[in-house]
Protein backbone atom coordinates (compact mmCIF):
# COMPACT_ATOMS: atom_id res chain seq x y z
CA UNK A 1 0.00 0.00 0.00
CA UNK A 2 1.21 3.49 -0.80
CA UNK A 3 0.09 6.75 0.86
CA UNK A 4 0.87 10.14 -0.70
CA UNK A 5 0.81 13.30 1.42
CA UNK A 6 1.49 16.85 0.39
CA UNK A 7 0.99 20.51 1.23
CA UNK A 8 3.90 22.51 2.63
CA UNK A 9 6.13 19.63 3.64
CA UNK A 10 9.62 18.41 2.83
CA UNK A 11 10.18 15.25 0.82
CA UNK A 12 10.21 12.10 2.96
CA UNK A 13 9.58 8.38 2.44
CA UNK A 14 8.92 6.12 5.42
CA UNK A 15 6.90 3.23 6.79
CA UNK A 16 4.63 4.96 9.35
CA UNK A 17 2.89 1.84 10.66
CA UNK A 18 5.88 -0.48 11.03
CA UNK A 19 6.78 -2.00 14.38
CA UNK A 20 10.30 -0.56 14.55
CA UNK A 21 11.35 1.80 17.34
CA UNK A 22 11.44 4.88 15.09
CA UNK A 23 7.65 4.73 14.76
CA UNK A 24 6.86 3.85 18.39
CA UNK A 25 5.54 7.37 19.05
CA UNK A 26 2.44 6.77 16.91
CA UNK A 27 1.70 3.57 18.83
CA UNK A 28 2.24 5.36 22.16
CA UNK A 29 -0.28 8.08 21.30
CA UNK A 30 -2.77 5.71 19.71
CA UNK A 31 -2.29 2.18 21.12
CA UNK A 32 -4.85 0.75 18.71
CA UNK A 33 -2.75 1.84 15.71
CA UNK A 34 -2.29 -1.32 13.63
CA UNK A 35 1.12 -2.61 12.66
CA UNK A 36 1.30 -2.78 8.89
CA UNK A 37 4.77 -3.38 7.52
CA UNK A 38 3.63 -3.09 3.88
CA UNK A 39 2.55 0.58 4.03
CA UNK A 40 4.88 3.14 2.47
CA UNK A 41 4.21 6.85 2.91
CA UNK A 42 5.65 9.55 0.68
CA UNK A 43 5.42 13.19 1.71
CA UNK A 44 5.99 15.44 -1.30
CA UNK A 45 7.16 19.04 -1.31
CA UNK A 46 4.48 21.67 -0.94
CA UNK A 47 3.84 24.96 -2.68
CA UNK A 48 6.23 27.08 -0.58
CA UNK A 49 9.65 26.95 -2.21
CA UNK A 50 8.83 23.89 -4.30
CA UNK A 51 11.83 22.82 -6.36
CA UNK A 52 10.72 19.47 -7.78
CA UNK A 53 7.88 17.13 -8.60
CA UNK A 54 7.67 13.37 -8.12
CA UNK A 55 7.03 10.98 -10.99
CA UNK A 56 5.39 7.87 -9.52
CA UNK A 57 5.38 4.63 -11.50
CA UNK A 58 3.21 1.63 -10.69
CA UNK A 59 4.19 -1.71 -12.19
CA UNK A 60 1.65 -4.38 -11.12
CA UNK A 61 4.03 -7.18 -12.14
CA UNK A 62 7.56 -6.06 -11.22
CA UNK A 63 10.43 -8.42 -11.93
CA UNK A 64 12.02 -7.44 -8.59
CA UNK A 65 11.21 -5.16 -5.66
CA UNK A 66 8.14 -3.06 -5.08
CA UNK A 67 5.30 -2.32 -7.47
CA UNK A 68 5.99 1.38 -6.75
CA UNK A 69 8.99 3.37 -7.95
CA UNK A 70 9.55 7.10 -8.20
CA UNK A 71 11.87 9.78 -9.50
CA UNK A 72 12.35 13.22 -7.99
CA UNK A 73 12.35 15.56 -10.99
CA UNK A 74 13.78 19.10 -10.57
CA UNK A 75 11.65 21.98 -11.82
CA UNK A 76 13.30 23.77 -14.73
Amino acid sequence: MFILEGDSHRFKVDNPFSADAANAAAHGLHPSTPVAENVTRMVVEGSDGRTEYVRLTIDPKPKTGSVFSWDRVPLQ
